[in-house]
């Protein structure tokens, strides 16, 4: 989005020349306009050789001087663009994206400093369940926590990330009824952004942030995200490979042997073939290819040709037509019948 036209660096070093001095340097280094760094009461306090409670009286005062000035005045046409923006999101804005929409990074404590002057925006700090945000009074805030509040709930009753597509249904069918009227598709991904529950995956779907597919812990999570994305069993050194080039660009690359021993650990794996590894849920079955011969029987319960059980066990591992038919050929757990059918011995 394009930044903002206005400098909000040289318009709040106008304000702050109709300071006394003290007042001045108070609010400039509250708001880290100068360094970019916002000082607390304490260490401005510790400075000045005076308590916390007088700094922020000082910076009280100051509020006070600004608002009343002509420098103040001339900030209006600021002010409705602020809002203007704000509005087209539905009335509210993550700060950090706000900051980062509006304006150069030298310029987001001279932001931060305008809107605080302005009565007609609240910044909501963060809490335990939204990033701090920006908004135009309390409507927007409350139908943000109603969108929230209702697509985690939707969330949990799905079980699973959706694509954005996805997002996209539950705003054009629920979202009318959840707020009694109609939003804009800007305001109500503004919403979302806000929240600390809902979060966008690396492969781009959307969940719950506590979900593996979302916020994977570890090379485990990983592994499954990354072999489920590639959809085909992969040898653990090309598994490897793919999770570091999905996960570990900007941090330290994931071992080899460090991807092989969780593998073998997790249940979520099935080894298939030589260090080949897919996904259970695939439908693939752990343990040696007579096991998964004596499974196939089982769950057919009847005898089977050799071209059926062989066709059934490729199905769910990566080994040679040979090596089902070598496994075959033991006795003492199968039977060849008459017709030439096997069964369980």
């Amino acid at each position: 989005m394009q930044k903002s036209k206005f400098n909000f660096q040289k318009l709040s070093q106008k304000l702050l020349k109709v300071l006394p001095q003290k007042s001045k340097e108070v609010i400039a280094r509250r708001y880290g306009i100068s360094t970019g760094r916002n000082e607390t009461l304490q260490e401005i306090g510790e400075s000045f050789g005076i308590t916390r409670e007088r700094v922020r009286q000082i910076e009280n005062w100051g509020f006070k001087i600004l608002k009343g000035s002509f420098e103040f005045k001339k900030l209006e046409p600021v002010f409705q663009s602020l809002e203007e923006y704000l509005n087209f999101f539905g009335g509210l804005k993550r700060e950090d994206v706000l900051f980062y929409n509006l304006a150069p990074e030298s310029q987001h404590s001279a932001l931060n400093l305008v809107l605080k002057l302005s009565s007609g925006f609240e910044r909501v700090p963060e809490g335990s369940k939204f990033f701090t945000f920006w908004s135009v009074g309390k409507n927007p805030q409350n139908a943000a926590i109603r969108v929230v509040d209702f697509l985690v709930e939707s969330f949990k009753k799905c079980g699973s990330p959706m694509e954005e597509g996805g997002l996209q249904k539950i705003y054009q069918k629920e979202i009318p009824g959840v707020l009694k009227k109609k939003i804009s598709k800007d305001a109500f991904f503004s919403y979302l952004e806000i929240s600390k529950e809902i979060k966008k995956g690396a492969f781009g779907k959307i969940g719950l942030f506590f979900w593996p597919e979302i916020n994977p812990k570890g090379v485990r999570d990983e592994a499954y995200l990354s072999l489920k994305k590639e959809s085909k069993p992969l040898h653990f050194s090309g598994l490897t490979t793919l999770i570091n080039k999905d996960f570990h660009q900007k941090n330290k690359p994931a071992q080899v042997q460090t991807v092989h021993n969780e593998l073998i650990k997790d249940l979520r794996f099935v080894l298939i073939g030589r260090g080949v590894y897919a996904l259970k849920e695939w439908g693939y079955e752990p343990g040696v290819v007579k096991d998964v011969i004596v499974k196939v029987l089982k769950e057919n319960k009847k005898p089977l040709t050799k071209e059926q059980i062989v066709d059934k066990v490729l199905k769910c591992r990566a080994v040679k037509k040979n090596t089902v038919l070598f496994n075959l050929q033991d006795k003492n757990y199968f039977k060849k019948m008459t017709d030439g059918k096997y069964q369980i011995a």
